[in-house]
């Protein structure tokens, strides 16, 4: 999971860059109405990077106060950095709880639906609802969390599966860069069915600094600028809307000396995505994940494309990913 601070400048402490972040005013954009993973969003309060359209289902999105953990209550899950706690998920009567330090709280009630978030920095408290609180929504509604972005070509979606640091937001930077829809650049919705497709996520690039000084970014503006990243919100037609995009395909990302794309049979590719989808570690849920993901290993072709980490070859790895993905 992203975090504030963990693409920082490592010689300042987190709680350093999180006091800075704090002092910034960012300008708001306006963009309060509109969808997001397949819902149309009901929200009191300003939402800064939802598509249009709108859908039969809905998500209720509030500001209030959340309550806090009860001392001594074990997490569902938990994350951390050099060995101390920043996150945590808890479960309760009306669905699960999330805190996170230098951010805030959300309470998430996925059979409403329905998040609350708790007073904060509004950009930071956007990023975070449309992750995790976000994705036990959809997957409580039936649908798929996997850690990739996504671009559409043709109506076609192709989505670039990793963990954290190899590069998917760079790449799917050099497809908007050629003309292409950005649909999501971290955690992409899949429906899963007899013809699986994604649900557009939060239209928004999070750029590291070094990726923002050597590449361009079309039909975007700067929402927040963080010293760990730059947010580029989505404009006018690199927005679009938020209907479904059937996918063509996954690629999974690898550094390599040289570039290669290789189909991987689908026992393997299950075993690959299975570790870059969200579940929650309950027996039930991860068997839900699992049939899920098996469902969509059958149905979609997944490939292993590796590549040097350079800028300089992404308009080769943009072609040479369409013309072996989408032939």
């Amino acid at each position: 999971m992203m975090r504030p601070g963990d693409i920082a400048v490592r010689s300042r402490s987190r709680g350093e860059a999180l006091a800075e972040v704090h002092r910034m005013e960012p300008r708001l954009l306006d963009r309060s109405q509109g969808t997001c993973y397949g819902y149309t969003i009901a929200s009191s309060v300003p939402l800064r990077y939802l598509r249009a359209g709108a859908s039969s289902d809905v998500l209720e999105i509030h500001q209030g106060i959340i309550p806090e953990t009860t001392q001594g209550e074990p997490p569902l899950r938990e994350w951390a950095e050099d060995g101390k706690r920043f996150a945590s998920l808890h479960q309760d009567p009306t669905g699960f709880r999330m805190a996170i330090d230098g951010v805030g709280a959300y309470s998430i009630d996925p059979d409403h639906p329905s998040i609350t978030m708790s007073k904060g920095d509004p950009f930071l408290l956007e990023t975070y609802l449309w992750q995790i609180p976000a994705a036990i929504c959809f997957m409580r509604r039936g649908d798929l969390p996997l850690h990739a972005s996504a671009a559409e070509i043709d109506g076609h979606a192709l989505l670039f599966a990793a963990p954290g640091g190899h590069g998917k937001t760079t790449l799917v930077s050099a497809f908007m860069r050629a003309g292409h829809r950005v649909l999501s650049e971290d955690l992409a919705c899949c429906r899963v069915n007899d013809h699986p497709a994604v649900l557009p996520g939060p239209a928004v690039l999070r750029v590291r600094p070094r990726s923002y000084e050597q590449l361009e970014f079309p039909d975007t503006e700067l929402a927040v600028d963080y010293p760990w990243s730059k947010h580029l919100a989505l404009t006018g037609r690199a927005r679009g809307d938020g209907a479904p995009v059937p996918i063509a395909g996954i690629v999974l990302l690898r550094q390599g000396d040289h570039l290669s794309l290789e189909r991987v049979p689908t026992p393997g590719a299950l075993r690959e995505i299975w570790t870059m989808s969200f579940k929650l570690p309950l027996d039930q849920d991860r068997a839900i994940a699992f049939d899920r993901l098996g469902a969509l290993a059958d149905r979609v072709p997944i490939w292993n494309l590796s590549r040097p980490f350079r800028f300089d070859n992404l308009d080769q790895v943009v072609d040479a990913v369409i013309s072996t993905c989408l032939s």
